[in-house]
């Protein structure tokens, strides 16, 4: 059987997973990564508006 220690282990790392999946999705940290891909002047700006 799994003790108890290792199951509050478990749901400790899955809430610290979910929270930085949604303050990366709040701050559109994923879109800037997309947006490097395609063009770094668009990165740019998205940073400019960030900002303000």
């Amino acid at each position: 059987m799994i003790k108890k220690g290792l199951y509050l282990w478990f749901i400790y790392f899955i809430v610290i997973f979910l929270l930085t999946i949604c303050i990366l999705v709040k701050t559109n940290y994923y879109e800037l990564i997309n947006v490097r891909l395609y063009d770094e002047r668009l990165i740019y700006n998205n940073f400019i508006i960030f900002e303000k």
